[in-house]
């Protein structure tokens, strides 16, 4: 009765807004006031959007059999009016499966190159992101190519090298995916997707010809070509197999096309045609003799059966695309889906009409038919050309006595398309407004003043009406202007906030690009200007960028957050004296243009005497945080096929680093067999200055490293391991922001040491792992006071990401990781890894999306894990594992009887290397006498160790003792390196003593400080605050 005075009082339910009327009548229902169920149905049959129709459904079916009657009733005459997708949701409501839906797997059959890409609505950011489902057959991978020669153990030709292209046999093949369909009632559909180019129709006729008897494959399929829209010059007649007639076929007047193949640019090891590599009487005439093979085989060359994935579908899967590797030389899989959702759906389609049964012994008795927009990418030369010419749409499915693919002119989508809550808490980026897509920038760098004059053309995703921020710190904006009128366009540019910088409003009115002309500070978070005295050689200056977490925006504008993945060009002006390496592919090194400088306002003319450019492209979507250069007198040194060390050009610092990472190409084959295809084509290294303050930095193609890592025995490659292990997690699938930073680095750390094991033993990557579970005891304990930074997900707003950096990211992430490994085995688990890659590359998730993948493709594994302990709880939970290996034991014993006066003798110490020295250090007991440390020190030389792993830990021990003894190496360490590693521990125990430890490192700092890179000065900073 309250219900029903509250309505009577303020009419609520006959609101025209459905968001009262809506909840209302939820209440109403939940009260069985069934005189509102006109109301109720009413509102079901005029209204379809979901957040609507849902609550008033469950209401209904949670009630009386009469509710239940009268739900089924009123839906079985709106269901027609409602969307499939609300159709599908509101089915699984009313049959007790709230989470049943219109679709459930898609199969992905690949027996080629080509690539299927789902493009799926990411509910959080409101965009549609590109998910790769299938599995490429590429000869250029190591894998595959492994593969052939293991099937043709006595052909060592199978594969071989031609035109700088691994191919097999030398010849051509050409592509083909599959595809099938899994609806709620178990009926299946497949279809085969290809590019309709001359040569595949011939091979496919050739193979149809053959399958039945010799490869127990059946297809039956019309072709069904407009004449019109071919720009092919060739004499086309369509085939047709009579879907009725298993066994015959009719065709044209011509029973197969002669025509000669285009050339690819790789090779494949399975075919669905190709049929002249599978049987000898198809390796004949009307196939050109050069694309023959000359002699005779005995078994097929390549496999007609494809590897078969399994993909689950929801409501926010939007389409499919399938296409070969013509497609995807110009567009990476998010471009091609954005171009999918950009373009009109009005064209003239090819209808492409198929009934197969291969494969999976699957029972077919249906239809599908599926518009393609055709465009022959064979002959693109252009990203424009392929972006005009190709993409294939799959827009809706409905679940009829057949299956349609539709086309809409008009999308009468039912979410809702509204601003989300901020993106970042480190970013001003909102949500509401369209990222950017490339930035086109002209960099002038100016050594005399630590400045780089600049200017940014910036392209949209899409037209912009109205205010557009972008992240700015201690930049100068000159002015912003209309690229095509050269008109002025208004901005702001806010007060700075202490963590995100200044907010760089721009007023657009439908703009897709806009240019900004800009400088940068001197005191750029981002940037270390070094004098010639602070390098190596010490006689020619040298830049570098540092830009994780959120320093990208104090060298460029930009929307400086994960959750947007930029391409971008940039030309580089420097003196000609010197060379500039970028995390992006080099172009040229050339004279200076004017119309290169893009309005740049430099102190002296862009084309002036004794200035070069070197030009970069960076084809591949990343993140801002990725964007990095550095300029200096560099040299290099090969040390494989997708590998230069780069560093100064001094012969014994470029010496020793070659030594060192000599074996970088067998951790990247090692890489590619654990997570699939390296994508980022060269891996090069460059070893910086010792201030730089990581120990590296996992930029793609160029990734940084600190010259502490030269250590001399090749340990210091499995920090190239785990900057290597971010080409996969990290690079290729990013944190949407700093509050799921575990989801870049646990993976990596979990990846670097499936590497290092595989590579260098079980037994180091039991020592790495054993040096990190003391690391993330070390930081648990460092965080006691705020523990909300020793969970996996946390909350970062208003904190500086710089600020909290630890190791639990990294150490608790592996052992969540490695928790889940031990649960399903090591053999599933790979197999998820690899599924989980394959599906998010080139994307930025969150934590719940991961959660999310995981319990779909692990079933159950909730009930086994405790997820929400990992990922939210404080502290290490208690299923976390300390490592179990012999050597870890036989260290930390070790390491417990030095209590008991006790020193390792020289013989269980000779084999040791640094991470045993490390591991050793790390798990002394509490309190040590000084006397001790000084006895250890005189026998094995710790504080004069070359090894700054085995040094910092010794060194950290002797200022917790107060051997005063050492502080002298204490002080030339902090001044001699910028590594925060190193840094951090050392000045902490310092301003953790008495007073003089703090005055010391007080004064230490202040003598240091300009020798570090901004970044690390900010930490040692946030430690002498807090302390002092």
């Amino acid at each position: 009765m309250q219900l029903v005075e509250l309505d009577k009082r303020y009419k609520l339910a006959e609101s025209k807004d459905y968001e009262v009327k809506t909840a209302f009548l939820k209440w109403a229902i939940s009260c069985g006031l069934k005189t509102y169920y006109d109301e109720v149905e009413k509102t079901l049959k005029e209204v379809g959007r979901l957040k609507y129709i849902q609550p008033l459904y469950t209401a209904l079916v949670s009630g009386s059999e009469d509710d239940k009657e009268f739900a089924n009733r009123v839906f079985s005459e709106a269901r027609e009016s409602y969307h499939p997708i609300a159709q599908g949701v509101v089915e699984g409501i009313l049959s007790g499966n709230p989470h049943n839906m219109l679709w459930e797997e898609l199969y992905i059959g690949n027996a080629g190159d080509s690539r299927a890409v789902l493009g799926r609505m990411d509910e959080a950011i409101k965009e549609i992101k590109a998910t790769q489902l299938s599995e490429e057959h590429n000869a250029s991978i190591v894998s595959v190519r492994e593969e052939l020669r293991s099937l043709h153990p006595d052909d060592p030709q199978i594969v071989v090298m031609k035109h700088q292209v691994w191919r097999v046999k030398g010849l051509i093949q050409e592509p083909e995916l599959s595809f099938t369909i899994r609806f709620r009632e178990q009926c299946l559909i497949q279809f085969i997707a290809v590019l309709l180019c001359p040569e595949i129709i011939w091979h496919m006729w050739m193979d149809v010809a053959g399958w039945e008897s010799n490869l127990n494959i059946l297809i039956k399929f019309v072709f069904i070509f407009p004449l019109s829209k071919l720009k092919h010059a060739v004499q086309y007649r369509c085939i047709k197999f009579l879907v009725n007639t298993p066994t015959t076929f009719e065709a044209s007047d011509h029973d197969y096309l002669m025509a000669q193949p285009t050339r690819n640019e790789d090779c494949i090891s399975r075919s669905i045609g190709d049929a002249y590599l599978k049987k000898v009487e198809f390796n004949r005439a009307p196939l050109l003799s050069k694309f023959r093979l000359p002699e005779p085989f005995e078994q097929p060359i390549l496999k007609a059966e494809p590897a078969i994935l399994v993909q689950k579908l929801c409501p926010q899967d939007q389409f499919l695309i399938f296409a070969s590797d013509g497609l995807w030389e110009h567009l990476s899989s998010q471009e091609a889906v954005d171009v999918v959702q950009s373009c009109p759906r009005n064209t003239s389609p090819i209808l492409l009409l198929l009934l197969i049964r291969p494969f999976l012994d699957f029972t077919i008795s249906l239809v599908t038919m599926v518009w393609i927009n055709y465009g022959p990418s064979r002959f693109f030369t252009t990203t424009a050309q392929a972006q005009s010419h190709f993409f294939i749409g799959l827009d809706q499915v409905i679940k009829q006595k057949e299956i349609v693919v539709e086309t809409e002119k008009q999308r009468n989508r039912e979410f809702e398309v509204t601003a989300m809550a901020a993106v970042d808490p480190h970013s001003f980026t909102e949500a509401s407004q369209p990222r950017t897509k490339h930035v086109s920038l002209s960099l002038y760098l100016d050594f005399s003043s630590s400045i780089i004059h600049a200017s940014g053309l910036f392209l949209l995703e899409s037209p912009h009406r109205g205010p557009f921020s972008l992240d700015t710190r201690s930049l100068t904006i000159h002015g912003i202007i209309d690229p095509t009128s050269r008109a002025s366009l208004p901005f702001t540019l806010s007060s700075p906030d202490p963590i995100k910088g200044s907010k760089l409003s721009i007023t657009l009115s439908d703009h897709s690009s806009f240019l900004i002309i800009y400088s940068t500070s001197p005191s750029s978070s981002a940037l270390q200007w070094l004098l010639p005295p602070q390098t190596f050689a010490k006689s020619h200056p040298f830049v570098y960028t540092q830009c994780q977490a959120i320093h990208a925006r104090s060298v460029f504008p930009c929307q400086d957050t994960p959750a947007v993945r930029i391409r971008y060009s940039a030309r580089l002006n420097i003196p000609s004296e010197l060379s500039a390496v970028m995390a992006a592919r080099h172009v040229q090194r050339r004279s200076p243009k004017n119309d290169d400088a893009l309005d740049v306002a430099t102190p002296s003319p862009w084309c002036a005497e004794g200035r070069v450019v070197e030009e970069f492209e960076m084809e591949q979507s990343v993140p801002p945080y990725l964007f990095a250069f550095a300029v200096g007198a560099l040299g290099n040194r090969e040390v494989g096929p997708r590998t230069r060390v780069y560093a100064e050009d001094v012969a014994s610092v470029l010496d020793s680093a070659a030594a060192e990472f000599a074996g970088t190409e067998e951790m990247i084959r090692e890489g590619e067999r654990l997570f699939g295809p390296y994508e980022w084509e060269r891996f090069d290294l460059l070893v910086l200055p010792p201030s730089f303050p990581y120990g590296g930095m996992e930029n793609p193609r160029m990734v940084f490293l600190t010259p502490t890592v030269v250590k001399g025995d090749a340990t210091g490659a499995q920090v190239v391991a785990h900057e290597l292990a971010h080409s996969w997690t990290g690079n290729l699938i990013t944190n949407k922001n700093n509050e799921h930073f575990w989801l870049n680095e646990g993976f990596t750390t979990y990846a670097e040491r499936r590497i290092v094991e595989a590579v260098q033993g079980e037994q180091i990557a039991a020592l790495n792992t054993g040096i990190g579970w003391r690391g993330l005891i070390g930081d648990v304990e460092r965080f006691e006071d705020n523990l909300e930074f020793t969970k996996l997900k946390n909350n970062q707003e208003g904190i500086d990401p710089d600020d909290v950096y630890s190791q639990v990211p990294y150490e608790k992430g592996f052992q969540f990781l490695w928790r889940i490994e031990r649960q399903v085995g090591r053999p599933a688990f790979d197999e998820f890894l690899k599924k989980y890659i394959a599906t998010f590359k080139f994307q930025s998730i969150d934590t719940e999306t991961f959660l999310d993948f995981l319990k779909a493709n692990i079933p159950g594994i909730e009930n086994q894990i405790d997820l929400v302990l990992w990922t939210e709880g404080t502290g290490i939970p208690p299923d976390a594992y300390e490592p179990d290996s012999s050597i870890y034991k036989q260290i930390v014993s070790l390491a417990n009887e030095f209590k008991n006066g006790r020193m390792a003798r020289e013989d269980e110490v000779a084999d040791w290397h640094s991470q045993e020295w490390e591991l050793y250090l790390e798990n002394l007991p509490e309190p040590i006498e000084a006397s001790q440390l000084v006895d250890l020190d005189s026998r094995y030389k710790l504080a004069e160790s070359k090894d700054y792993e085995v040094k910092v830990a010794f060194l950290k021990r002797a200022i917790s003792c107060g051997c005063k003894t050492y502080y002298s190496e204490v002080e030339k360490t902090l001044k001699e390196v910028g590594r925060g590693k190193y840094l951090r521990p050392l000045y902490t125990a310092l301003v953790s003593g008495n007073e003089d430890g703090k005055v010391f490192a007080k004064t230490v700092f202040s003598e240091a400080r300009e020798g570090y890179h901004p970044i690390a000065q900010g930490v040692v900073e946030a430690i002498l605050s807090k302390n002092l």
